[in-house]
């Protein structure tokens, strides 16, 4: 998704008007009004203060601006991508804790597949 279309996304899922955004990331109404009509492209500066205002991790907002290399295919799953934001953004005790319960989720998961099929075998597609 282009940056503009995805920064208008995330204002609209807030609520936000530009005026807003550019009050909370601590910008000029028209820096981002520029930026939102393509007449100028985004820098680190921008990224970083659109991030703390959207409270989205700077990682995010710099590849939305082309700022960063996209992720590989299989990293580039909105899912994956998500589930990292946020640990990212837990301290390390919390981050083990949902080590913990990732690994059991997975380790049960693997169970249920081994037993929905026929041979107890799971499918070839499952990691081991």
């Amino acid at each position: 998704m282009e940056f503009t279309a995805w920064l208008e996304n995330e204002l609209a899922k807030r609520g936000w008007t530009p005026a807003d955004l550019a009050h909370a990331a601590g910008l000029g109404n028209s820096t981002v009004t520029r930026i939102l009509n393509g007449g100028r492209n985004p820098g680190p500066e921008f990224c970083r203060s659109v991030a703390k205002a959207l409270a989205e991790p700077e990682e995010t907002v710099f590849r939305q601006a082309g700022l960063l290399s996209p992720l590989p295919a299989d990293e580039n799953d909105l899912t994956l991508g998500a589930l990292l934001d946020i640990v990212k953004r837990l301290p390390r005790d919390e981050r083990e804790e949902l080590l913990w319960y990732a690994d059991a989720r997975y380790k049960r998961w693997r169970e249920e597949q081994s037993e929905n099929t026929s041979g107890g075998t799971l499918p070839a597609n499952a990691a081991p």
